[in-house]
């Protein structure tokens, strides 16, 4: 994968996205972001047990796989993180890459599918491959001619390295013309596939496609948890995986931005068409964040 300074800006950046469908990013955000963001969320990863955790799911169970018996996945980062919130999910070239790959026309938008920090453990097997599109199986059969559904920013909070469990990727399998699924009858895996391990120092970043076919390494060695920050993003049309707008208390939400809100669903859309009216997303046409009381805070764009 190719490598590019965040100080290169969006247009280098996604110019290499379009093409290999991964890039890495580096310094994507600073030592202090990092470390305050890391004491944040310390006491609660710390409480959480790896794997599933969810009672009736035998051992061979597909979602074992992908989840990792010896994971940790911490989600819904905004109501654990002042960090996050406010700093992290506020990055302008973060947001600048996803109006590129989201927004062609006037009804495009996007928002925040989901947020988790992802703790790979020592001993820990690889992930199955897959593609993230496949959380959107009608769009996954589209192949490779549709637009973006689904990307993915994944930052490292430790060293990424070939041991640890750094993540594979399958750079130019977004051009795929197979868009299988592992949920398919039949699925027999990707494990054929050359993959390359993102290796990055902490805050560096990874930026892949939905369509990229990747999985978490396996972590060879004894005492290493490889960490990382993973933020996913959809396209408007779309549903999240996690209900941002039912979970998150409405005193966390009034503190954010308006593009914050939009990102969670307190908003009808992201970039702003009309600060009063919408389509998706509304109240009898009405923006949403106006009809639930939100403030009308200043945009920034």
């Amino acid at each position: 994968m190719q490598s590019i300074p965040a100080s290169a800006g969006a247009d280098a950046i996604f110019e290499v996205f379009q093409k290999d469908g991964a890039v890495i990013i580096k310094d994507l955000f600073s030592a202090d972001q990092r470390d305050r963001f890391c004491d944040e969320i310390q006491p609660a990863l710390e409480g959480l047990n790896a794997g599933v955790g969810t009672e009736g799911l035998e051992e061979s169970d597909i979602m074992q796989e992908l989840i990792g018996e010896k994971t940790k996945r911490l989600g819904q980062l905004v109501t654990a993180s002042t960090v996050f919130r406010a700093e992290l999910l506020e990055k302008d070239l973060m947001h600048d890459l996803l109006e590129r790959v989201f927004v062609q026309g006037p009804m495009d938008g996007y928002w925040m599918n989901a947020s988790e920090v992802i703790e790979i453990g020592p001993g820990s097997e690889a992930q199955l491959l897959h593609r993230d599109q496949e959380l959107y199986p009608t769009w996954n059969q589209a192949g490779p001619k549709m637009p973006e559904a689904i990307c993915v920013f994944l930052t490292a909070l430790t060293p990424f390295t070939a041991t640890n469990g750094a993540t594979q990727v399958a750079p130019g399998t977004h051009l795929n013309a197979s868009y299988d699924h592992a949920f398919d009858p039949g699925f027999q895996g990707r494990m054929h596939l050359k993959t390359v391990p993102a290796i990055m120092d902490p805050g560096d970043c990874v930026f892949f496609s939905g369509k990229i076919i990747h999985g978490g390494g396996c972590n060879q060695t004894t005492n290493e948890h490889r960490r990382g920050l993973a933020m996913s993003f959809i396209r408007n049309i779309l549903v999240p995986e996690q209900a941002h707008s039912l979970s998150i208390p409405r005193e966390v939400a009034d503190t954010m931005s308006y593009r914050g809100q939009a990102m969670l669903g307190f908003r009808s859309q992201w970039p702003i068409q009309d600060r009063k009216h919408a389509f998706y997303w509304s109240y009898q046409n009405s923006e949403i964040g106006g009809t639930i009381g939100l403030d009308d805070k200043t945009v920034s764009v």
